[in-house]
């Protein structure tokens, strides 16, 4: 029996289920590697080999991105709510 081969580690995606899984969570494919994330943050590209060479990882990564983006803006609405509320 081979044991080169682990059943314990889920297997990669291909390129093109990469790409309909990406398209799914409502990334673009911009350039060279770079996804723009979904809206409303679409003009934020981020390189999806930073991590690493697995593309269920670049996957995870891009999602991570988005929801970092997310709350940052939940962030920024609050302050500029508070602001509102000062003036």
């Amino acid at each position: 029996m081979n044991d080169s081969f682990s059943t314990s580690r889920p297997r990669d995606l291909t390129e093109q289920q990469f790409i309909t899984a990406a398209k799914r969570q409502g990334f673009t494919h911009d350039f060279f590697g770079y996804w723009k994330l979904a809206a409303p943050h679409q003009n934020t590209s981020v390189y999806r080999f930073n991590a690493g060479h697995r593309r269920r990882a670049q996957l995870v990564y891009l999602m991570e991105c988005q929801e970092k983006a997310e709350a940052g803006q939940s962030v920024n609405a609050h302050t500029a709510a508070q602001l509102e509320l000062t003036l």
